[in-house]
């Protein structure tokens, strides 16, 4: 009897471990750390948008004028964000990263078309560069989140196309789960060369490169956050896309200054390092509504920004270019974003402790 009990127990054990994923089981982010990476999110949002004044001929001063490594790091805490949404529920995820995007991406689409309808079929930028009505295929485009493979962008929505590669990668996320944490690694490390030998395969900005290029060149952030979330405390993995990040911000040219580098290493210590943090629950409510609009104040700035300049207003237009856009994006997500999601969560009966994923 007591060699057939353990024969049941070895047996147990090996079906067990053979549906195991060979990576160690990480204990969940608190509340505090995805409010802690909401509150950097708004942050990244906000830098973004204050590069973005600049193409409207206001002088804002900002620690770097390009914006880029904003997005790496949005792409970064993307990657921590949805290794735990989809390990934590896999039934449903494609259902719900639909859900998370589109009511706020399609606000942004709607709003940049009324600002077509009211201010005429030409637009004006800073540069005096002139936008004038896009056609069909393009609208098109841009609402399927073409951007990354195909010339469809347009001016007035020019930060989606970092979202067109971010929703290349949440398609991409069921097989990258399957995958081992040193075949992410190799990948992270052929993306970032990759990115590095970029001018012998384009000469254009890589917001503008179509064809997949773009998303290949910058999966490395998002691998950054897998890894991250998978491995947490791991100071190997840590070094690794320090470095990775590092190199691609010293070989682009637009890249200047040491506040990207710090910019960047203050998002892969959060992640790797802070999933356990704890805070009172004011500042968590807090800094988790700065979370919550840092999306929208990402998509709809654009159009906002279109609108202000060709209404010719002139006094304290910054000022003015800053409000509106927070106002919008609190809107939307309110009246918008919130309803829809908050629908979707009553009808699968279940909440989630991060609600950005």
């Amino acid at each position: 009897m007591h060699f057939r009990r353990r024969a049941q127990l070895d047996w147990l054990h090996m079906t067990s471990a053979s549906t195991q994923p060979t990576d160690i089981i990480q204990p969940l982010p608190t509340a505090g750390a995805w409010a802690v990476l909401g509150a950097l999110r708004f942050g990244m949002a906000l830098w973004v948008l204050l590069a973005h004044i600049r193409n409207f001929g206001q002088d804002v001063s900002v620690p770097s004028e390009n914006a880029l490594v904003a997005v790496y790091c949005f792409l970064a805490i993307s990657g921590f964000s949805i290794h735990h949404s989809i390990d934590d529920r896999p039934s449903g995820y494609l259902r719900r990263r639909f859900w998370r995007i589109a009511p706020t991406h399609v606000s942004s689409v709607l709003l940049a078309l009324t600002v077509y309808s009211i201010w005429g079929a030409v637009l004006l930028d800073g540069f005096g560069s002139q936008w004038p009505f896009p056609g069909i295929e393009k609208w098109t485009g841009c609402l399927f989140l073409l951007q990354c493979l195909l010339p469809v962008a347009i001016a007035i929505l020019t930060p989606a196309w970092s979202l067109s590669i971010e929703m290349f990668y949440y398609i991409l996320a069921p097989i990258l789960r399957r995958l081992s944490t040193s075949v992410l690694a190799a990948i992270m490390a052929f993306s970032a060369v990759f990115f590095m030998f970029r001018p012998h395969f384009s000469q254009m900005y890589i917001a503008a490169d179509t064809h997949g290029l773009s998303a290949a060149m910058m999966v490395w952030s998002w691998i950054a956050g897998w890894l991250a979330y998978r491995r947490p405390w791991h100071h190997g993995f840590f070094i690794a896309c320090v470095i990775a990040g590092f190199a691609c911000i010293a070989v682009d040219n637009g890249l200047h200054g040491p506040f990207n580098y710090c910019i960047w290493i203050l998002v892969l210590v959060v992640i790797f390092y802070c999933r356990a943090s704890k805070l009172n629950s004011v500042i968590t409510m807090a800094l988790s509504y700065l979370g919550e609009i840092s999306y929208p104040l990402y998509m709809v700035h654009y159009p906002v920004f279109f609108a202000i300049y060709n209404s010719k207003i002139e006094t304290y237009r910054g000022l003015v270019f800053v409000f509106a856009a927070l106002m919008v994006s609190i809107a939307v997500h309110h009246w918008i974003d919130l309803p829809l999601r908050s629908g979707l969560v009553a009808r699968n009966g279940r909440r989630v402790a991060n609600p950005a994923v």
